[in-house]
């Protein structure tokens, strides 16, 4: 992925280009994501789902290999979800669950 680094509000005058790897920028997969923060996948998905971690394009980006989709997550969705449970009650959320 190439990001542009502009200067003012005109995005066609680009100061600099740099290239950003996003195999290191989303570097953890489901499993190992609900690891770090001490809870199972499916419960994991659920604290996912409630802070909107899956749709937001700074904690999540879907890599695709052919048919393969394969979500990834940054340490900013590690950070986030971390941040959150403490004032969350788990158990409420998983009872209140989706599916």
């Amino acid at each position: 992925m190439l990001q542009f680094i502009t200067l003012g509000d005109d995005p066609g005058a680009s100061a600099a280009a740099r290239e950003i790897d996003l195999r290191k920028k989303f570097h953890m997969q489901r499993t190992e994501l609900a690891a770090k923060i001490g809870l199972s996948a499916p419960k994991a998905k659920v604290l996912r789902a409630h802070l909107g971690i899956d749709d937001d394009a700074s904690c999540c980006h879907v890599f695709e290999f052919g048919a393969q989709k394969i979500p990834c997550f940054s340490d900013n969705a590690l950070r986030r979800m971390k941040e959150a449970l403490p004032d969350l009650d788990m158990s409420e959320l998983w009872a209140n669950r989706n599916g």
